[in-house]
């Protein structure tokens, strides 16, 4: 799909980039500072120094163990979720951020459910991983993905119509700044229940997931979503995927990976919250 337009700022002067078709391709500032674009069609707006204090972005690691198990479809159903959702509030052919888009699954599958609708979505997706980057923009061709901190979206004001932050910090007050009047925030997060088999192959004593339902000054959390189910992972790789792109890698002993690493099957349920919030129009 051939892209039409895009809005980059500058994330040094703020000004607004163009691309410039020079070899690979080029975003520029009427400053004259440039981006060079990445063979797989990716831009880096991250400023050395810049925009890595709150959140380090996952390693390539997680990233390929999430494209992978992504890929076996045992998350589709919060994708269609997701995708009713926008398409139901947002209008039609808008302009999307996926706040954290990570290798791009929800921001490609996104984007595509919104074409099999016949209307032409303009969707950008940054996250301060380069793998995860790079996976997304080669997934998809028609999205905008670039590397930047969701706290300095390098996108001008009241552009958006629906922000994606799944799994990923709230930057409340950077979402505000880029979302249209009337515009949606999508927040994903876990159910009591999600992943619970995965925390009983991984720990003596299993936890729920705490809901943490947050508001924000100057969005109105319109309806909440839910979705919970169960699967069934049939292979190691597919246990050892799931372990390496959930936070429980950094807080899980050596012992208990070792478990997981014995396991060909593991039964589980998924469960998924999406809140919606819409941006106040006044």
């Amino acid at each position: 799909m051939e892209k039409e337009h895009a809005s980059f700022l500058c994330p040094i002067c703020r000004n607004a980039l163009a691309r410039i078709p020079e070899g690979k391709g080029v975003w520029r500032c009427p400053k004259g500072h440039s981006f060079d674009v990445a063979g797989s069609g990716y831009v880096n707006l991250l400023p050395s120094g810049r925009g890595s204090a709150h959140l380090p972005g996952d390693n390539p690691e997680m990233m390929r163990a999430r494209r992978d198990f992504l890929a076996l479809g045992h998350y589709r159903p919060l994708l269609e979720l997701l995708a009713q959702a926008v398409s139901a509030r947002c209008p039609r052919s808008p302009v999307l951020l996926d706040a954290g888009c990570g290798e791009g699954y929800y921001t490609s599958g996104v984007a595509s459910a919104l074409r099999d609708q016949g209307q032409s979505p303009t969707v950008y997706g940054f996250d301060l991983s380069k793998t995860g980057v790079r996976y997304a923009a080669k997934r998809d061709k028609s999205l905008y993905c670039a590397v930047a901190s969701v706290y300095d979206l390098p996108l001008p004001a009241e552009t958006v119509d629906g922000v994606l932050s799944l799994f990923a910090p709230v930057a409340d007050q950077e979402f505000l700044r880029v979302l249209r009047p009337g515009g949606w925030l999508f927040v994903a997060a876990p159910s009591p229940k999600h992943l619970f088999g995965l925390k009983q192959a991984l720990y003596d004593r299993p936890y729920e997931n705490a809901v943490k339902r947050r508001e924000y000054d100057g969005l109105l959390l319109q309806e909440t979503l839910e979705i919970n189910y169960t699967v069934t992972l049939q292979s190691n790789k597919a246990i050892l995927d799931l372990f390496w792109m959930t936070p429980y890698v950094y807080n899980s002993y050596q012992g208990a990976q070792h478990r997981l690493e014995r396991l060909e099957q593991l039964e589980t349920p998924l469960g998924f919250l999406v809140y919606c919030y819409q941006k106040r129009k006044g």
